[in-house]
């Protein structure tokens, strides 16, 4: 899929809104991505908090990093951090999933995020799209898969990630 005017790392390095440019939540975000880098473990923000960096209205309730990284290369660059790894879920195949949390902060650390679909396993590369602030942003394309594959719906039936997605198609050519 080509985008219109998508973050790369020679243009365009996001709009993230001025509220959350010096929110806590966001350089502890950055602060974790400066480390991640430091240490050559690449990585990616996607999510809720690619979108809102991208300029669209939505606030993240965490964020977001998929990385390809061994877990052991992720827990030697934050060894001193409180790093919880929860109970793998059978609907997300992921190599792991780590939990950091501050305060109101969570941040989801994903490796080789997968996601099982009807038709099998979904993997969504941690592929670098722009930076924000020294923190690579995901591919919209790759997110846009990501959405369509959970097809997660409501206790009603109602799609959860309609929204994300309609936001993530208007980003294609027309």
């Amino acid at each position: 899929m080509t985008l219109s005017n998508p973050p790369t790392s020679s243009g365009r390095t996001g709009r993230i809104p001025p509220a959350l440019d010096d929110s806590p939540e966001f350089a502890r975000l950055v602060m974790i991505s400066r480390r991640l880098t430091a240490a050559g473990v690449g990585h990616a923000l996607g999510g809720t908090g690619l979108l809102y960096s991208m300029g669209f209205a939505v606030k993240p309730r965490d964020w977001d990093l998929l990385t390809d990284a061994p877990l052991g290369d992720l827990r030697s660059a934050l060894a001193d951090l409180n790093l919880e790894v929860p109970a793998p879920n059978p609907d997300y195949p992921s190599d792991y999933l780590v939990q950091i949390r501050t305060g109101t902060c969570l941040i989801e650390i994903i490796g080789r995020f997968a996601i099982r679909t009807a038709d099998g396993i979904v993997r969504i590369p941690s592929r670098v799209a722009g930076m924000l602030h020294g923190v690579p942003l995901g591919d919209p394309a790759d997110w846009l898969r990501a959405y369509r594959a959970m097809a997660r719906v409501d206790p009603d039936g109602h799609p959860i990630d309609g929204e994300k997605i309609r936001m993530l198609e208007s980003l294609r050519d027309e």
